[in-house]
């Protein structure tokens, strides 16, 4: 129960933190484009600001939710593994499958929730430079988006392979499930 704590304080630390560092990069942004002449240049920055954001936590909260799904079907097929392994059927290829497909759907989550934890403001250089800058900001989270998602695809294709290679192990039979 003392690391579950720990773990929990430091993710609520490290949440805090982020927020922090947001607060001040906002307050900074703010101050940067109050000096703007021509403000719906200006409003169009902030928004774009926010919305980089909002797509970043969107689509990792969706990458989570369908790595979690697949975790929740290993551990269906775990269980559809260990008894056929009481009925004394040879599952080694089908544990190593699933074993194998455990741990990208780990490293899948692990990244997602590392890019969860990336902000991506603007540094508005000038009023002019804004178009570019913006422009950078976006590649850089489109780049870090695929990246995140072709994970999770390798994930689901181990996934796929390890339905697969239980269901041949198995004969084609999972016991009705």
């Amino acid at each position: 129960a003392t690391s579950s704590t720990t773990k929990k304080e430091r993710a609520v630390q490290r949440t805090e933190n982020v927020k922090d560092k947001v607060a001040s990069r906002e307050a900074a942004l703010k101050e940067k484009l109050a000096k703007f002449r021509d403000k719906k240049k200006a409003e169009a920055t902030e928004r774009i600001d926010n919305n980089l954001n909002k797509v970043n936590q969107k689509r990792m909260e969706m990458m989570l939710q369908h790595l979690d799904k697949m975790s929740s079907m290993l551990t269906r097929l775990e269980n559809i593994v260990s008894r056929a392994t009481t009925d004394g059927k040879d599952t080694s290829q089908a544990t190593a499958a699933i074993s194998s497909a455990r741990s990208a759907v780990n490293s899948a989550k692990v990244t997602i929730q590392t890019q969860s934890q990336k902000q991506y403001n603007l540094t508005v250089t000038s009023e002019g430079k804004v178009k570019d800058d913006a422009k950078s900001a976006r590649d850089n989270l489109r780049t870090d988006l695929q990246s995140a998602h072709n994970l999770v695809v390798t994930a689901r294709q181990a996934v796929a392979s390890a339905i697969s290679t239980t269901k041949s192990t198995l004969g084609g039979s999972t016991n009705g499930k």
